[in-house]
């Protein structure tokens, strides 16, 4: 994935508490300046460990050079996990890229976890 094309997720209802749901709906946004747009979502990556279920998810890169900074946009989208979430908590992947994880999105790469909404 190129820098250009990292993206941080939130989940759409943190609240939700379905551990049976194998799906999660979220809202994705680009990380850096891309003159308030998100865009299109070209991939996600779901890794379901034993522990927690990791998610990664990156946007079309950008064409051109000249963005300001103004808060991008959120993506509406739903993730397929294929399983059951259960008491796993629920990270955003992309808080492992350096980039990211200086950034206030990813002051903790943990979306959602059993204990915290208990």
């Amino acid at each position: 994935m190129i820098e250009e094309s990292l993206a941080t997720w939130q989940l759409s209802e943190p609240d939700a508490d379905d551990l049976e749901d194998v799906t999660l709906e979220i809202g994705v946004t680009r990380l850096g300046c891309a003159s308030g747009e998100t865009g299109e979502v070209a991939e996600v990556d779901v890794d379901p460990g034993e522990d927690q279920i990791a998610v990664r998810v990156s946007v079309e890169p950008l064409h051109g050079s000249a963005y300001n900074c103004l808060g991008n946009d959120v993506v509406d989208m739903d993730v397929v996990v294929g399983e059951p979430i259960g008491d796993r908590e629920l990270v955003d992947a992309a808080c492992e890229h350096p980039r990211a994880a200086r950034t206030a999105s990813c002051e903790t790469a943990v979306r959602w976890s059993a204990e915290v909404d208990d």
